[in-house]
């Protein structure tokens, strides 16, 4: 009401463009100053202190582009897309740079451009659009270059890197991270350094290639942990943890994984905590705790479906179909991998790694040798037809009993 009061004030007296004006300059000088800090050891705060003033932060960007203001709200943007992407706002991320990117920004500074274009490429990657994440990012790999930002040209090389792995071009891939991570190295970049260690580490999950992984891995979590960073430890720290799987050490991959989830709660990255907690699950399952990785596992569900967000929600039925499969359950298995199926075709534009399609492709192999074609069809086409309340209550209904 105090707020209402003083909006009709303001008009009263005819000055209300000139206060939101002074509130969008102090609020885009704030943004800025926060996408600085976002890394090391003012994350948390910086995280906490963008939080509390979202409302105002969207305020400022609603007048921003309302008063034709598109380079400032396109410079708004581009700083607060990591805050964005750390706290999973992808949605309304996705809203705001549509609206700018279809008012064009050509006006804005190249900075501001490339640091629109990186945040764009993010937000496409945080919805599993890769092809678009990696054609952004490359809109802001040419922008850096063109302003010789070292920092920015490492970062986008990294996010290029991640891309391409996604899309199964690997070798591709490995190059834009080994020339990140160059550049970091001889900027003395420890931001950049992490991320490209952490994309080299991740790249590869052959047999022949675990220990030099482990070495990258290795020193990103020295420097992120020198440098105080929670954003990077819980990303690292899973990465290693894959590492112990591969090789068969559950034990050392849930002390991993249990770490890893301090930081990303501290955070409150909703993606990085859902992915954290689906390993964490499957590792136990590995272990033979069946009753403790069937209760994380379900908690990965709740905190996706908490958040009304498909592709994680799509990919914990998929892991819960895994699960029912490891402890001997086919018929369960089929028919909630079936409904993720439906449920990641739902997304648009959406797409799953290499990795991933060969490994869902030899799960379901093995669920159609068990079950017998007609029994796993039959199965299958039960799950594709089940509504998200039939779902879920087939995850929990054990629970219940």
């Amino acid at each position: 009401m105090i707020r209402e009061y003083a909006l009709d004030e303001l008009r009263a007296a005819g000055r209300e463009h000139a206060a939101r004006a002074k509130h969008l300059a102090y609020f885009l000088e704030l943004a800025e100053d926060a996408a600085l800090r976002l890394w090391g050891r003012a994350t948390l705060a910086t995280l906490e202190r963008l939080e509390r003033e979202h409302d105002n932060l969207r305020a400022a960007l609603r007048f921003a582009l309302d008063a034709g203001e598109v380079a400032r709200a396109a410079q708004m943007a581009g700083a607060l897309g990591d805050f964005w992407h750390l706290h999973s706002y992808t949605d309304q991320a996705e809203r705001w740079y549509a609206e700018i990117l279809e008012r064009g920004i050509e006006d804005a500074a190249p900075i501001a451009r490339a640091r629109l274009y990186s945040s764009v490429g993010t937000i496409a990657w945080d919805k599993a659009d890769f092809a678009r994440a990696e054609q952004f990012h490359r809109r802001a790999l040419t922008l850096y270059e063109t302003i010789v930002d070292a920092h920015g040209i490492a970062l986008s090389l990294n996010n290029i890197g991640v891309q391409l792995k996604q899309m199964g071009k690997v070798a591709e891939g490995r190059q834009a991270l080994a020339q990140a991570l160059e550049l970091a190295r001889a900027a003395n970049d420890p931001h950049a350094m992490v991320f490209a260690l952490n994309g080299l580490g991740a790249l590869d999950s052959s047999p022949e290639s675990l220990e030099q992984a482990e070495m990258y891995l290795g020193e990103a979590l020295l420097v992120a942990e020198r440098e105080g960073d929670a954003s990077s430890l819980g990303a690292v720290a899973s990465n290693l943890a894959e590492i112990a799987r591969l090789r068969g050490d559950f034990a050392r991959a849930e002390e991993l994984l249990e770490q890893a989830l301090l930081p990303a709660y501290e955070i409150g990255n909703f993606r990085l905590t859902h992915f954290l907690l689906r390993e964490l699950g499957s590792v136990l399952a590995l272990r033979g705790n069946f009753e403790r990785a069937g209760s994380v596992l379900r908690k990965a569900l709740q905190l996706a479906q908490k958040h009304s967000d498909r592709w994680t929600t799509g990919a914990s039925f998929s892991r819960l179909g895994w699960f029912e499969e490891l402890r001997g359950s086919a018929a369960r298995a089929a028919l909630l991998s079936a409904y993720s199926e439906a449920c990641l075709e739902r997304i648009p534009d959406a797409t799953l790694s290499q990795a991933q399609m060969q490994q869902i492709k030899a799960f379901h192999a093995r669920l159609r040798e068990t079950l017998g074609e007609e029994s796993f069809q039959r199965e299958w086409k039960r799950g594709r037809a089940m509504t998200d309340a039939q779902a879920t209550a087939l995850v929990f209904e054990e629970v219940e009993d």
